[in-house]
């Protein structure tokens, strides 16, 4: 009889490790999903503004094509919209968001530096650098900066991966003023910059 005790103890036990063991290996597979997934949106991101980066470097707008320089921007932003990501996973996964974090909703554009913080947690921060003379015309050359910095949330079930994604790229661009003349020169890069935030809205 007292021998039947510690099995009648260990009985309940065992029941209960078999029963969580048996739920393990979906927990492993929500996660991994979860993982892949927020890895799979963090590299589109980051792919998107390296090309972004890229396809600006060393490009050069002439004064009143401001227009070029904001469809630029434009097709930056629409590319990582949160939403395109919802869109794509919901499938997958139960939950997908992509959040812009803390930045200052106020554009500054001058003709010295200037920030754009765009609608997707990306910002762009350029400054001028210097001008030089080619075929009798100055060019203002200026140092982009481009800002990622996103929250990307992705759950399924009970398990979820949650992290701030933030990282930076630089590029360089040049401003045509279609001139030789300092003076006027300077007034079509001002130009340049007001239009510029007319065509960003």
């Amino acid at each position: 009889m007292l021998l039947l005790i510690p099995l009648m103890i260990m009985i309940p036990i065992a029941l209960s490790l078999q029963e969580e063991g048996s739920q393990i290996p979906t927990t492993f597979t929500k996660s991994d999903v979860v993982f892949r997934t927020f890895e799979s949106i963090r590299n589109d991101i980051e792919q998107k503004a390296i090309r972004f980066s890229d396809n600006i470097y060393n490009k050069t707008y002439k004064y009143n094509e401001s227009q070029l320089f904001a469809e630029d921007l434009k097709n930056l932003n629409n590319n990582i919209s949160g939403d395109i990501y919802e869109d794509a996973y919901a499938g997958v996964v139960d939950s997908v968001k992509v959040e812009a974090n803390n930045y200052p909703k106020t554009r500054d554009l001058t003709n010295e530096s200037g920030y754009i913080p765009l609608t997707n947690g990306i910002q762009i921060i350029y400054n001028y650098e210097n001008t030089t003379i080619t075929n009798n015309t100055i060019y203002y050359k200026y140092r982009i900066t481009i800002t990622v910095n996103v929250t990307i949330d992705v759950i399924k079930a009970n398990a979820r991966h949650k992290e701030t994604c933030e990282y930076s790229f630089g590029s360089l661009i040049f401003i045509n003023t279609a001139t030789n003349n300092n003076t006027t020169a300077e007034e079509n890069i001002r130009t340049f910059f007001n239009n510029l935030g007319s065509k960003l809205g």
